[in-house]
């Protein structure tokens, strides 16, 4: 039976709300939501990125201001841009960038880090580095954790982030907090455990219409 015939408890058959179930029912599953994020992540990965130092302070807050009206004025954009920063051609934050990881380049990074973002809602990526010396702390290279297997540690009132937790199978790794960055979508859920602490993802809201699409389709 499909989606607008199964019930369960008096409620229409729905992709389930977790992470695995938006992968496999929708990326993998639909052939429209496959396309979608393709076509945006793709897309983005070609963006080049560039690397700014604020030189005026006033000019750059008046910058970004115009910058999110409906209708800027571009040449006083530009002119407030050219006061306000100034590009830096060369710094180890932008060779990290070109070069995240022996495994992939800059593009196939963004993929990564945008795909699990607008798919599932969050997007995990950790830093590592040195240990000693003069670059200790410093972020040498980055990696994008799969998002379905990463879970958040609450902590103390004054530390919210205890930890975040990668499984591996039966195994769990905690990462230190201060080695993460998470993006994720804005979540109006706070029904408790952390939830407000993670991104919502798209397809939380067409879990049914995904659904009856791929019933459809198997049909």
């Amino acid at each position: 039976k499909n989606a607008l015939t199964q019930y369960f408890k008096g409620q229409a058959a729905t992709i389930p709300q977790n992470d695995e179930s938006y992968i496999r029912d929708g990326f993998f599953g639909n052939d429209h939501i496959y396309s979608i994020i393709r076509l945006l992540t793709r897309a983005a990965s070609t963006l080049p990125i560039y690397l700014y130092e604020v030189k005026d302070e006033k000019s750059y807050r008046r910058y970004k201001n115009f910058q999110a009206s409906d209708s800027p004025d571009y040449i006083k954009l530009k002119a407030l841009k050219t006061k306000g920063l100034e590009q830096v051609e060369k710094h180890r934050i932008l060779d990290v960038l070109k070069n995240p990881n022996p495994l992939q380049g800059q593009a196939e990074f963004t993929e990564n880090v945008l795909g699990y973002k607008w798919l599932l809602g969050n997007s995990y990526i950790m830093g590592t580095g040195p240990t000693g010396g003069k670059l200790a702390g410093t972020v040498m290279e980055m990696n994008v954790l799969p998002s379905q297997h990463v879970s958040i540690k609450i902590g103390k009132s004054l530390e919210p982030i205890d930890s975040y937790i990668l499984k591996q199978g039966h195994i769990e790794i905690p990462i230190p907090p201060e080695q993460i960055c998470h993006l994720k979508s804005w979540s109006p859920d706070y029904s408790g455990g952390g939830s407000h602490m993670y991104g919502v993802s798209p397809i939380r809201a067409g879990r049914s219409k995904i659904k009856i699409g791929n019933d459809a389709t198997d049909t």
